[in-house]
């Protein structure tokens, strides 16, 4: 056997530690682990961002960076598109008719969805045809087949529909030029409840149901003929499917419970990949088989456990090890409480948390302030007014809270005190000019503070002030009276989002220049108020909050719209937060609880593994 005496200093490089950024392939001895080491690369499932709206049987359409996922059911048929970024979903434009199952393929921009079921307000089998633009759905002409469960590949100007139920299998095929459908030659089998990757020229369908039972049925279309192409190594229906006729994964589905595990394909052959989904699942998005699509980076979205989920994984066939991004929990706070203030521009290893209302009977506000290090939470000095439901400004060394309310749950109790933190101590400054609670419109740091909205007497306020460091002073109104919403920035940009006016709660944003706001085009993903929120006017982090119950929920900002998140592990609302949106902090809330928790952003780094000879 080779030793790495004879190889060393040639073929082999020897380090005292692990190369900086080593590529996909490269070797080298570790002289302190005395290891031949190596980059190699290897296939793994990852959690991404869920769904806004869980459900199974949706259409879907895309890649793993621009994806796409509409229609479905829970329990009943549904109309909702959401957009897939890499990163989380954000809200895309409605069907024009609410279904499941139907024929889908195409692009996030360009994408088809064909027939399907809808079980409520009948009739059920559809034959409608929408294709999508990157924004609204446009019903075309109708699709020949009048059926739902059966597979679709390719472009919207060139795709395929073949099989499903109608109501028992069936195995017609339809081409779609973007236009018109035109009928092709018959499947091999009659199935439905079959995935489908590839293109119009060169497509391949995936196990199935044939009415009698799920089957292992491997077909290829080669844009006029199909034919049988193998077998599955067990009987799968309902399965995801990424890739094209020569390079595919197929993974869940219904085997004939629902499983977790992934195939590939390669033309000729099917062989086991050890990636597995974390969540064993089948009818997610309902096979759609884009071109674009590969077999080295898919997602997984939505389906049926024990019932609809939003649970969203990521496949990667890469040389680099993808931590996906979570939260964690952090040290606990020395008093829980709820409807705390902090520093919106603290991190999270310097937070700041003060005021709110602790677990007691009768309701208590308290003036207790805390520090958070990264690791612990030790006590500070006490703000001089007792409160809860202010602004938060500033960081732990220079920080700001203004207005609030005390014990009393009412608008009586509003406050204008206004008051600065060194790091130490709190002091008295200038008051605010309209005194009010719910202000979690509010941000910056302690020189260049804003808060925006609010509750107090004779209601909720469009009323905005700024604050230099010294005093407030009046900016341009809110165009609509708001309280308890989230906002990230300056005074002179900052952004509003969410919150409660008179009807109820909203996701509507608003921007803001340091003279007037403007309506923003993105929304949140769920209509919240009292949540915690961060970051800056372009990219924000907004955590739990009551929808109207306490949700887990949490969007990213980018700059343009708002996306899905990885959840809190503890679904709570009238919390505070701090941090930016790859390193984010919550803390306290309701139910009244003094846990914090942690958001670490994605990362990567190279797979680097121990060569041995075995």
């Amino acid at each position: 056997m080779t030793t790495f005496r004879q190889i060393s200093g040639q073929l082999v490089k020897s380090y005292t530690t692990n190369p900086d950024n080593p590529l996909e392939g490269q070797m080298w001895y570790n002289q302190t682990e005395l290891k031949l080491k190596g980059v190699v690369a290897s296939g793994a499932w990852s959690s991404g961002a869920p769904l806004s709206s869980p459900r199974h049987d949706a259409g879907g359409a895309g890649i793993q960076t621009a994806g796409l996922m509409f229609g479905g059911r829970n329990p009943g048929p549904l109309s909702v598109t959401e957009e897939y970024n890499g990163s989380g979903w954000s809200t895309g434009g409605d069907l024009n008719l609410a279904r499941q199952q139907m024929f889908s393929f195409g692009s996030q921009t360009a994408a088809v969805g064909a027939s399907g079921y809808k079980d409520a307000g009948g009739p059920g089998f559809r034959q409608e045809t929408e294709e999508y633009d990157g924004t609204s759905w446009t019903e075309v002409n109708n699709c020949p087949i009048a059926s739902f469960a059966g597979a679709g590949f390719g472009v919207l100007t060139a795709g395929v529909a073949c099989g499903g139920r109608v109501p028992s299998p069936t195995n017609s095929t339809v081409e779609y030029d973007g236009t018109t459908w035109t009928s092709a030659n018959n499947m091999t089998a009659s199935l439905q409840q079959l995935s489908g990757a590839g293109t119009l020229t060169a497509g391949v369908t995936f196990g199935g149901n044939d009415g009698t039972g799920i089957v292992n049925t491997i077909q290829e279309y080669d844009g006029t003929n199909w034919s049988d192409a193998g077998d599955l190594p067990a009987a799968r229906s309902l399965a995801g499917t990424s890739g094209n006729q020569t390079a595919a994964i197929i993974f869940g589905g219904n085997s004939p419970s629902f499983v977790n595990t992934t195939l590939n394909y390669d033309g000729t052959s099917i062989s086991s990949n050890p990636a597995t989904l974390a969540t064993a699942r089948y009818a997610m998005s309902y096979p759609s088989g884009a071109p674009a699509s590969t077999n080295t980076a898919a997602f997984a979205a939505g389906g049926y456990i024990t019932a609809s989920t939003g649970v969203t994984e990521e496949y990667n066939f890469s040389a680099q090890v993808i931590t996906p991004a979570a939260w964690s929990s952090g040290g606990n706070m020395n008093t829980g409480r709820t409807e705390l203030m902090g520093t919106k521009e603290g991190t999270q290893t310097a937070a700041l948390a003060c005021g709110g209302q602790p677990a007691s009977t009768p309701p208590i506000t308290v003036n207790n302030s805390e520090e958070y290090n990264g690791i612990s939470w030790s006590e500070g000095n006490n703000l001089n007014t007792a409160r809860k439901r202010g602004s938060s400004n500033g960081t732990q060394t220079a920080g700001l809270t203004a207005g609030g309310t005390n014990s009393a749950p009412v608008a009586p109790g509003s406050q204008d005190v206004s008051e600065e933190y060194d790091g130490t101590s709190w002091s008295e400054g200038n008051n605010l000019n309209t005194a009010r609670l719910a202000l979690g419109g509010s941000g910056g740091p302690q020189t260049a503070s804003i808060v925006a909205g609010g509750d107090g007497v004779p209601g909720r306020f469009t009323a905005t002030e700024e604050y230099d460091g010294t005093s407030w002073t009046n900016g341009g109104n809110l165009p609509t009276a708001t309280g308890d919403a989230g906002g990230a920035g300056t005074s002179t940009a900052f952004l509003f989002a969410g919150g409660n006016t008179a009807p109820g709660n909203v996701n509507t944003v608003f921007d803001y220049d340091g003279s007037s706001w403007t309506a923003n085009p993105a929304t949140l993903t769920y209509n919240v108020r009292m949540m915690a929120s961060s970051g800056s006017s372009t990219s924000a982090i907004v955590s739990g909050g009551e929808a109207p119950s306490d949700v887990a929920t949490v969007n990213r900002y980018d700059g343009t719209a708002f996306a899905t998140a990885p959840s809190l592990g503890t679904a709570r609302g009238r919390l505070s937060g701090a941090g930016t949106t790859t390193a984010a902090i919550v803390y306290g809330g309701d139910p009244t609880t003094n846990a914090t928790e942690e958001f670490t952003g994605e990362t990567t780094a190279a797979n680097i593994v121990n060569i041995t000879t075995s």
